[in-house]
């Protein structure tokens, strides 16, 4: 089968319905409500002086600190930590430590003393770090610490509370630190970040008609009749991906991974460039979409992020839009022949 067979008669023989509630992958609610924000978000930026508040006691016990990426996170930090905890504002917040990174922290600060006093050690460091954050916070109210104590598994009874992980090199060897958080400060960082990428966007207000191109085929204009007729079968002559292309209007935007949240289709933004595809001259363009949905000028802006998720009201359907200069022109179910995608017109 191909599409040159558009006008044949329609044999089911080797087509596979395409099952999205099969075939794609699951996100989380919870990672889904974060991705544009909180996930997206740099934290160190709102501790602009935290470094400079270390270089002084790297100085004199002669370690060279240098940190070499902040991420934050949903899940939950490794086993095997050691926790020292306090309250910043009233919310529950902690460091931990992983037993590698405690060695190498204890040898470079506490040199040849094999592990005694490490403890003491990574208590000071603790309480310093916690007050710094709270010292250096350059958010829009004033923040509060109060230190409590090493901890055994403090954020044990928290329901799915997030972190930002710390990578540093310490005298050239490799640390990570986890500042673990609650919701209340989970959702500052992810609104001030929101606020943020507006507030320095130049994208114009207003909606935006977005849609989701699956494929596209080039056709012959006398053969369009063809085929757009009732059960005519198309090999649209692409793999089976869950990779697909965010158009606004005619122009190509966003390269996406297709997944679900729930029981919704959802787009994920991916780092990659857009696919142009050129067609034959004398053809006509015909693509393969999701209906299309309407975007203000922030979910714009925050969609652009490599990792952000849209989630859409598409239902787990096969159900998709044949398109000819951005206007709908039939209907089809979205299956699969020999391991492509193909259509059965509606």
């Amino acid at each position: 089968m191909s599409s040159e067979q558009a006008g044949a008669e329609n044999e089911s023989t080797g087509l596979e319905p395409w099952l999205p509630s099969n075939l794609l992958s699951v996100v989380p609610n919870s990672l889904a409500q974060w991705s544009r924000g909180f996930l997206r978000c740099r934290p160190e930026k709102w501790f602009p002086g935290l470094s400079t508040d270390w270089l002084p006691l790297a100085h004199a016990l002669g370690f060279e600190l240098r940190v070499t990426r902040v991420t934050p996170m949903l899940a939950g930090s490794p086993a095997s930590l050691t926790f020292f905890r306090g309250y910043l504002d009233d919310e529950p917040i902690a460091v931990a430590v992983g037993q590698d990174s405690e060695e190498v922290l204890g040898e470079a600060l506490l040199p040849g003393l094999g592990g005694k006093g490490w403890p003491y050690l990574l208590d000071y460091l603790a309480r310093r770090l916690l007050t710094g954050l709270a010292s250096t916070w350059s958010g829009p109210e004033r923040a509060t610490l109060q230190y409590d104590s090493q901890g055994g598994d403090y954020f044990g009874a928290l329901s799915h509370e997030g972190a930002a992980k710390v990578e540093m090199l310490i005298n050239g060897r490799h640390v990570e630190l986890w500042v673990l958080i609650g919701g209340k400060l989970i959702a500052l960082l992810d609104g001030l970040w929101r606020r943020q990428l507006r507030s320095t966007s130049s994208v114009p207000k207003g909606l935006y008609e977005v849609r989701c191109e699956l494929a596209q085929i080039a056709v012959q204009p006398s053969m369009l009749v063809d085929y757009m007729r009732l059960g005519t079968a198309i090999d649209l002559e692409v793999p089976v991906s869950d990779i697909a292309t965010l158009r606004i209007g005619a122009k190509p935007w966003l390269t996406i991974r297709l997944c679900r949240v729930d029981h919704k289709i959802a787009f994920e933004t991916l780092p990659a460039p857009v696919a142009v595809r050129e067609l034959p001259t004398g053809t006509t363009r015909v693509t393969i979409e999701f209906p299309q949905l309407s975007l203000d000028e922030g979910g714009v802006i925050e969609i652009a992020q490599p990792g952000a998720l849209l989630v859409t009201e598409y239902p787990l359907t096969n159900r998709v839009d044949m398109i000819i200069n951005g206007e709908k022109v039939a209907e089809a179910t979205l299956q699969m022949y020999e391991g492509r995608f193909a259509i059965t017109v509606l």
